[in-house]
């Protein structure tokens, strides 16, 4: 009696888990965002190659999430990437490359379904000694 039991358990819930839909539906709402811009070395004003720029997300209660998108600069310090945006997300952008200090504002905003071009400063902490 106790294994029919438990295999009318196991078989509802069988047949529970298998209607259930688990999919996650997530349409983007605030449709193309161009991310574009250039990288440049503050005091000589020459561009900074294989620069990673970061896109990041604030969704819940401001938490910061990488949205695993970013993009390396070219030889010329130019970046360029398109990304849909969530409508009830807040955007931001940032670089990071190892020598070099980011300069105020270290954080971009993304106007979401929009061109952003931005002129990013970047020290080189061989130039500050």
């Amino acid at each position: 009696m106790k294994n029919l039991f438990e295999f009318l358990i196991f078989f509802y819930v069988a047949i529970f888990i298998q209607g259930c839909d688990f999919s996650i539906d997530i349409e983007p709402t605030s449709g193309n965002t161009v991310i574009r811009g250039k990288v440049i070395e503050t005091s000589s004003k020459e561009p900074v190659s294989n620069v990673e720029i970061v896109l990041t997300y604030a969704a819940f209660m401001g938490l910061t999430m990488p949205a695993h998108t970013y993009e390396y600069t070219d030889a010329n310090g130019n970046f360029n990437f398109e990304y849909y945006c969530e409508k009830d997300y807040t955007y931001t952008l940032h670089c990071e490359k190892d020598r070099y200090t980011g300069t105020p504002p270290y954080y971009y905003s993304i106007d979401k379904a929009e061109d952003n071009y931005f002129l990013i400063e970047i020290t080189s902490r061989d130039s500050v000694r």
